[in-house]
């Protein structure tokens, strides 16, 4: 029965250092995933008002965090354009609130392209940030549209060192 759980221990352990490994490899910013030609195809784009632009994909890593650790975001998106090449200009707003109190805001200029692109941000939490459930919220603007959405964490509070005599 020991080793069930030693087992268990190892295995998540693992899986943890593969998404802090994860984590590392990423970098702020946006990357192409798939080409524009791939996306219309996909969403059949000759026949959808344009430009058409959808969030397929949203994560926070990790999901519970103390205070002080680095919270990764990234969401996945496509776009098609109503011209080839267009882009849609607008303001990506970040914001994460606790307990109905905004406790960290952003706003970033951002292009959205064509094709399937994955925005990553990261959000390192202050020493002292209070513990409990937290909201993270991402909203695009732009004149030609927008999107939100929000994504939940749990900020734990730190361990007490042992004290031994």
């Amino acid at each position: 029965m020991e080793y069930r759980a030693l087992g268990a221990v190892v295995c998540l352990s693992a899986m943890l250092g593969c998404a802090t490994i994860e984590m590392k490899l990423r970098e702020p910013g946006s990357r192409l995933v798939d080409f524009p030609e791939a996306v219309a195809g996909e969403y059949d784009c000759a026949k959808r008002r344009l430009p058409f632009v959808k969030v397929e994909e949203s994560e926070l890593n990790p999901e519970r965090l103390r205070p002080g650790a680095q919270l990764h975001h990234y969401f996945v998106y496509v776009m098609c354009p109503a011209i080839a090449s267009e882009v849609i200009n607008g303001t990506l707003y970040t914001e994460v609130r606790v307990k109905g109190k905004t406790v960290y805001r952003d706003s970033v200029k951002q292009e959205l392209q064509p094709g399937r692109w994955r925005i990553d941000t990261f959000i390192t939490l202050p020493e002292g940030a209070e513990s409990g459930m937290y909201a993270l919220a991402t909203r695009f603007e732009s004149s030609k549209g927008r999107f939100s959405f929000h994504s939940d964490f749990l900020v734990e509070p730190k361990r007490a060192l042992l004290r031994l005599p």
